[in-house]
């Protein structure tokens, strides 16, 4: 339920998992903007999710949310707009996974999936890499954000665990 205190059930605990669309000309109008790759190929993947959890009637342990927001690259605003909101109600965020620019690299051979260790949570960074090795074969790198951030960090800044794959960077 809305607000329980620590333990929780675990059907009341929160898995998000989101996107955003929000490319902007206005940032450099006479250069490239990203496009689609920032970020509908996050939102392609967020509706293939939940297409096929969805069409094999999937069931989880956690409720699992799936999340657009607007006006990332402009300060964050709808994932902080949210975020705040469910520490306002006390919801009970579990982790919260952030797809951006998942589709997209300058060598179209690369595989690479970028774990990002900025405003991430080490723990849940750790259980990607397990899941990557299990099913992926392991072809990522943790690293650092050297420029911008993306909408995990809202989440992060109200004390959810977060974590965001990239792969292009």
């Amino acid at each position: 339920p809305r607000g329980c205190a620590r333990r929780c059930p675990k059907d009341a605990q929160k898995i998000i998992i989101g996107a955003h669309m929000d490319t902007i000309v206005g940032i450099n109008p006479k250069g490239e903007t990203p496009g689609s790759d920032d970020n509908a190929s996050g939102l392609a993947i967020l509706i293939e999710l939940a297409k096929i959890i969805g069409a094999k009637s999937l069931t989880f342990d956690h409720t699992l949310e799936f999340h657009a927001y607007a006006a990332e690259e402009v300060g964050l605003y709808g994932s902080l707009a949210l975020a705040q909101q469910y520490r306002r109600e006390n919801q009970q965020v579990r982790a919260m996974l952030q797809l951006d620019m998942t589709s997209y690299s300058y060598d179209p051979k690369a595989k690479t999936i970028y774990l990002i260790t900025t405003d991430t949570s080490a723990i849940l960074r750790r259980s990607l890499m397990d899941l990557m090795n299990t099913y992926l074969g392991g072809d990522y790198q943790e690293m650092a954000l050297t420029l911008g951030t993306s909408d995990h960090k809202s989440w992060t800044n109200q004390g959810y665990p977060a974590a965001v794959s990239y792969t292009h960077l």
